[in-house]
């Protein structure tokens, strides 16, 4: 067979999970191929696999690629298989394989191997996707709302949840603080974060609320997800050791999604600004300890903080990050939720062919 001197100029990420496949997020940062030899190569297919099938069938034609030209590949029409990703729970190994294929034949090839995350499993490399986790829409941030509405209404405090509408950082910060309370009267018992080499394992949240088990992360979340489906703007705070949840008392975001700089949040703590409220994630552990007294305490805890990373999620949903759908298990598999399919949501409107 004669041989030919292709190159491939190819970068992909190192991790991949449904969350790209859901935000739409290409698995390869870069893809080239090269004709470097002296002839023309004429009735050439690019053809792009994966083992196991987590990549869609991707194929594309080319009626030539001419001596010592370089063709750049819209990687944006290499799709992910949401069905294979959906239903992956653990990490595993996967390699991707780039063929150039003439008269049926393979002449030059690349395989690269990546690291398929399960459904919940979180790459700190890719700090904003961490708000893909912050989920409204899941049974548990739903059932936390139904009992913070019923705590208000037992503070004898408006039970309306209306966002920053027509309320003011009082009132967000009563929902903060009846949402709180939800979560203490679930009685959690606190577990050890999964996290090995840069990559954390979340727990579904509806399942917290069966097992009353969840890492510092998870409350975070759970947290957050409550205040968002509450139209309140949660914000992800975590250092070497602590984990924060915070909100904003104003409808109001910071201009990027990821931070690292303490001093953002705690100028808007201080005494006379009041438009952030943050607590540490530990003192939902303790039973007889208020809102107002895990504030108190967390915020002089924050302002010694030096380094930290902070996630506002609305900064992240106004980019490409949306919420983790929620997933139910079923006879032959797993099933995605879209939103239509959850309680209390209005069915779409009808297409007439």
């Amino acid at each position: 067979m004669k041989k030919y001197n292709i190159e491939f100029d190819c970068q992909t990420v190192e991790n991949v999970s449904y969350n790209h496949c859901f935000s739409d997020m290409a698995l390869f940062r870069r893809l080239y191929v090269g004709n470097a030899g002296d002839q023309d190569i004429e009735g050439v297919v690019l053809e792009i696999s994966s083992e196991p099938e987590f990549l869609l069938t991707y194929g594309k034609e080319f009626d030539v690629l001419k001596s010592g030209s370089v063709v750049s590949v819209d990687t944006g029409e290499i799709k992910l298989s949401p069905v294979y990703l959906s239903s992956l729970s653990e990490k595993r190994q996967g390699t991707v394989s780039v063929k150039l294929v003439k008269d049926k034949a393979t002449i030059a090839e690349f395989k690269k191997e990546v690291n398929i995350l399960g459904y919940y499993d979180w790459d700190a490399a890719e700090t904003e996707m961490l708000s893909t986790f912050v989920r409204p829409k899941t049974f548990a941030a739903v059932k936390l709302l139904k009992d913070a509405e019923s705590i208000l209404t037992k503070w004898k405090l408006n039970a309306e949840f209306t966002g920053y509408k027509l309320s003011d950082k009082t009132k967000i910060r009563n929902i903060a603080a009846a949402v709180f309370t939800a979560i203490q009267n679930l009685g959690i018992k606190i577990v050890p974060t999964k996290a090995a080499d840069g990559i954390y394992t979340f727990s579904n949240l509806s399942k917290i609320l069966e097992t009353k088990e969840a890492s510092a992360h998870d409350l975070m979340l759970l947290y957050a997800s409550a205040l968002e489906a509450a139209g309140i703007n949660p914000i992800l705070v975590f250092g070497g050791k602590t984990v924060y949840a915070g909100l904003w008392l104003i409808d109001n975001c910071f201009d990027e999604i990821v931070g690292d700089d303490p001093t953002v949040i705690k100028k808007r703590l201080a005494g006379g600004v009041n438009e952030i409220a943050v607590f540490l994630i530990d003192k939902l552990l303790t039973q007889t300890l208020s809102f107002a007294g895990a504030e108190k305490t967390s915020t002089a805890a924050f302002n010694g903080e030096t380094e930290v990373t902070i996630v506002d999620v609305k900064r992240a949903r106004a980019g490409i990050v949306r919420s983790l759908p929620e997933r139910v298990k079923t006879a032959k598999g797993y099933d995605i939720l879209e939103e239509e399919d959850l309680r209390g949501a209005a069915p779409k409107s009808i297409v007439e062919l």
